[in-house]
């Protein structure tokens, strides 16, 4: 099912209702796309609507024995979402594989397309897409994110997109940044992002490799021996030093 909120903290409301209830409910993964990366599929989502609410909207996927096992859980997904406020009028319920497979490749496109604005603002003005992404506990999220817009508001990006594995606590932060001073002050705050997210109990790296533009910033969190150890797995499977040049091991 694919619902669109107009609040974000109900939207994360409905996650921490659904998470409550996975003794009954089989939920194989809930992701999140927000408002603007919702303006930003509409043009490309073919089959799929895409919700209008300001939040944006929570993909919940879930999984059953048999269709009778199946539509009992939907209904109570349904009854849960719609308590936190869930646009149930608008939702879409997505009841095959190939409407699944198009939702994926449509989250996809996010990425992809701005990884392409961000090498056009590289060519012509020096600018950047600075993308981080981080967990933290389901309670925490809302804070860290409203302080995280408010510390970019008066940057000038050109955007910010956020979207992620929402059922983890695991956002991912894209920043569309014009010029190169713009770039430079949205790693600022990137970096007391990074130490608010540990002091909320969240860890500052998740499912993606730290690369070179986060390397600098994680390395205060790093626990004692982690860069030994790696330099050492390093030394075995990469003995030439061919692979991943400058991250966190030179």
């Amino acid at each position: 099912i694919f619902v669109g909120f107009a609040s974000r903290p109900r939207l994360f409301g409905a996650v921490a209702a659904l998470r409550s209830r996975r003794g009954e409910l089989k939920v194989r993964q809930m992701e999140w796309l927000d408002g603007r990366c919702c303006e930003l599929l509409a043009p490309h989502a073919g089959r799929l609507s895409m919700p209008g609410g300001a939040a944006g909207g929570l993909y919940v996927e879930i999984e059953g024995r048999d269709e009778g096992e199946l539509q009992g859980e939907l209904q109570l997904a349904a009854d849960l979402l719609e308590a936190e406020g869930a646009d149930l009028a608008g939702a879409q319920v997505l009841a095959d594989r190939s409407a699944s497979k198009a939702f994926a490749e449509l989250r996809h496109r996010v990425p992809d397309t701005l990884n392409g604005r961000g090498a056009e603002l590289a060519r012509e003005s020096g600018g950047a897409k600075l993308s981080t992404d981080w967990s933290a506990p389901l309670d925490a999220l809302e804070g860290l994110l409203r302080w995280t817009e408010e510390a970019l508001a008066p940057l000038g990006l050109e955007g910010l997109f956020t979207y992620g594995h929402i059922g983890n606590g695991h956002p991912h932060l894209n920043l569309i940044c014009p010029d190169p001073k713009t770039r430079r002050a949205a790693l600022e705050v990137l970096r007391e992002q990074m130490s608010r997210v540990v002091r909320e109990g969240g860890v500052p790296v998740s499912e993606h490799g730290i690369g070179k533009v986060k390397r600098d910033l994680v390395r205060p969190y790093l626990p004692p021996g982690f860069r030994e150890g790696l330099e050492g797995l390093k030394s075995h499977f990469d003995p030439a030093g061919l692979l991943a040049r400058g991250n966190l091991i030179p």
